[in-house]
């Protein structure tokens, strides 16, 4: 639940992360790319392009203490895979049965715009594809204001819990 609303990924791709796209030294989980005609592998961006998200050390340090000897970052308590996103989403339904993964989507970008980030930050923060001139212009690598906005919102969902 943390990593959903640290990341504003989808559930889907928070259940299925492994341990293998976690650099530990450096924080970096990176979410591999899929090809544009596979449209059926999970945990994979919507994007099908690669991601990087840098984690915060001290949550890193927290995955770690709960680290097993299986290959997802969030294994099943039951079988020899991944939590599933049900288990996740009725997690999050028993603090409110409103609650809906798009709307801590939408929440976090809501969150970065009054913390002064920009939208295009933001929607590069969720993976979203961006529209009008911003497409055609904004081409930079974002990874260190992304860097910004974990480390802030980290701060942030620290403070509220």
């Amino acid at each position: 639940m943390k990593t959903v609303m640290l990341t504003g990924h989808r559930i889907s791709v928070v259940v299925q992360a492994k341990w293998e796209h976690i650099d530990v030294s450096s924080g970096i989980w990176t979410i591999p790319a899929r090809s544009n005609i596979d449209k059926v592998t999970t945990g994979t961006m919507k994007s099908g392009r690669q991601f990087n998200v840098r984690l915060p050390d001290e949550y890193i340090n927290s995955l770690l203490e709960q680290k097993s000897d299986q290959q997802f970052v969030f294994p099943s308590p039951i079988t020899a895979s991944n939590v599933t996103p049900n288990a996740t989403l009725k997690s999050f339904k028993a603090f409110d049965k409103a609650i809906t993964n798009h709307g801590f989507r939408n929440s976090i970008k809501t969150w970065g715009r009054n913390e002064g980030f920009t939208d295009y930050v933001m929607d590069a923060y969720l993976d979203h594809g961006l529209k009008g001139l911003d497409k055609s212009y904004r081409r930079e690598d974002l990874s260190q204001h992304c860097a910004q906005v974990t480390d802030k919102l980290y701060a942030f969902l620290k403070g509220v819990e």
